[in-house]
């Protein structure tokens, strides 16, 4: 139901508690009613934001969702985040999900996306570190999802396209963002900035996905033998299936991402 939801003693609920708590029983009455969500998650009415391009997501077998029926969109004010193993899961599905390319370097790829991740290294959609890993557990941030995007869109250039405005966008991030925004791909916030390294939550990964669109025209777009978008993930991957863009070598993720924002998940699309 949020941070800081229970009081000092650790069991019962704050005000704030209390209105997560709340939030989250509507939202669970609201999913179980059938007159309000026609979806597969039960936790995604049709009212949600983001459930047009959740459920075009779902079609097409980039993402899905938990044992439970639920997709993890929102719990109440609580807003998940994906990892950046599922999103670069999310990336390989969209795009076809080829197989046969050769292994990725990388020294912390699990088990469950490697193919995936030779997908996405043999493309250059990813990148990563520069001590030869992927940090698959840590959540991609808004400047990481960006460039992943841009790459997997093939690297549009971007010198006629029209500036940004936006206030902190880091220089190595600065193409992407620069593309993302001109496409209507993502869009900042009304305050003005870009907020680069807050993490993608589950919900902004289907939309900003979902708006991008086009699959890669790169050299290795569609080699390998292609794997039908349902079939699923192996038994040893977590039930979520989706994951990362790599931020750039020369500037990784903060270790500590930035919490998520106290405006409307919309304002960040």
């Amino acid at each position: 139901v949020g941070p800081r939801a229970f009081d000092a003693d650790l069991i019962h609920l704050s005000p704030s508690g209390e209105d997560g708590l709340g939030r989250f029983m509507a939202q669970a009455a609201t999913g179980f009613d059938p007159r309000l969500r026609t979806g597969a998650f039960w936790d995604v009415a049709d009212a949600h934001w983001a459930s047009a391009a959740i459920a075009a997501c779902a079609a097409e077998g980039a993402v899905s969702g938990y044992s439970n029926g639920s997709y993890h969109a929102t719990a109440g004010s609580h807003r998940f985040t994906v990892t950046r193993a599922q999103w670069l899961n999310m990336l390989w599905r969209h795009a076809g999900a080829t197989t046969g390319h050769p292994p990725a370097p990388w020294s912390d790829v699990p088990r469950w996306i490697e193919q995936a991740a030779a997908w996405a290294w043999a493309s250059g959609t990813a990148r990563g570190y520069p001590d030869g890993t992927l940090r698959p557990t840590v959540p991609p941030s808004r400047a990481a999802a960006a460039s992943t995007l841009h790459r997997l869109n093939g690297s549009p250039p971007t010198d006629a396209l029209p500036p940004h405005g936006l206030v902190d966008v880091p220089a190595w991030a600065e193409k992407a963002v620069r593309w993302a925004v001109a496409v209507g791909v993502m869009t900042g916030y009304r305050d003005g900035t870009f907020r680069p390294y807050e993490p993608v939550t589950r919900e902004q990964a289907s939309v900003f996905l979902h708006r991008s669109g086009a699959v890669p025209a790169g050299p290795d777009a569609g080699a390998g033998q292609t794997v039908p978008p349902s079939t699923t993930a192996p038994a040893t991957a977590p039930t979520s299936t989706i994951a990362p863009p790599p931020g750039p070598p020369s500037t990784p993720l903060p270790s500590t991402p930035s919490t998520s924002p106290a405006t409307s998940p919309a304002d960040s699309r």
